[in-house]
């Protein structure tokens, strides 16, 4: 890379480089609260209660979340430690853990999406609803899986980015479309199943202020990630909302 290339690329640190450790720190402390949560969880009288599909499927979410953090500390390490010192490294190279983080971030959300989905078949026993909210979450599971899957194509992150990007926009797009579905979907059925009993009435509102913004705190990261996305040119920030994404799947799952 020529000299000038190479202080073009410097003054741009803050929006990579920069971008990569602010990422790492913050998803480093999402992930702290996400096992607090876990251990209350576990310890809780809740967790005795629930079937044993629930629980586990718990202990897989934080098997994933737990995954999803090394890939990120490995991914911060191998550009702020390896090459420290080479501000051009993200156009030069793409770690192995850059695409498997986001393999990680599309389970946790398939994990979350898939209980929302069963809540609410419970909730209506609609056969067309489910289908139609299963088909979305089945959807953007596969969208964003192949996106990662397709990463391990290229040797620099920059370019990945770039040349993958109306696949990840459109990743993106589906992804809020099913979040906003499963919420609207989950928020009038928790509604209508009002009975006019003080009591009942009042319990059913706090579920449904307690867990639709759980779930709905996701549409608008999704959609700050897809302005990211769209807008990046020699940037990371589409990385940071990915990293705060993939814990705040797996910590809305233990909320809801």
């Amino acid at each position: 890379m020529s000299a000038t290339m190479q202080d073009v690329v410097s003054t741009r640190v803050d929006s990579t480089l920069g971008v990569v450790y602010i990422a790492v720190a913050i998803s480093s402390m999402i992930y702290g609260t996400t096992c607090l949560q876990a251990f209350l969880y576990y310890r809780s009288w809740r967790s005795k209660d629930d079937c044993l599909v629930l629980r586990y499927g718990i202990a897989v979410s934080m098997v994933i979340d737990t995954l999803h953090q090394a890939f990120v500390l490995h991914l911060g390490y191998d550009y702020l430690i390896t090459h420290f010192g080479d501000y051009t490294v993200p156009y030069t190279s793409l770690p192995w853990s850059a695409p498997a983080q986001v393999l990680c971030l599309s389970i946790s959300a398939f994990l979350l999406n898939s209980f929302l989905t069963a809540r609410i078949w419970r909730l209506t026993h609609s056969v067309a609803l489910t289908v139609i909210l299963g088909l979305l979450t089945i959807g953007t599971a596969a969208t964003n899986i192949a996106f990662a899957l397709r990463g391990y194509d290229y040797n620099s992150l920059i370019e990945g980015l770039v040349l993958l990007k109306s696949h990840g926009i459109a990743g993106i797009a589906v992804s809020i479309a099913t979040e906003l579905a499963l919420a609207a979907s989950l928020s009038y059925q928790l509604y209508k199943n009002r009975t006019g009993t003080a009591m009942t009435d009042d319990f059913i509102t706090k579920v449904i202020l307690h867990v639709v913004p759980t779930g709905m705190l996701m549409t608008p990261l999704n959609i700050a990630d897809l302005v990211a996305y769209v807008i990046a040119k020699d940037n990371l920030y589409v990385l940071l909302f990915n990293f705060i994404l993939a814990k705040l799947y797996t910590s809305a799952l233990l909320t809801t």
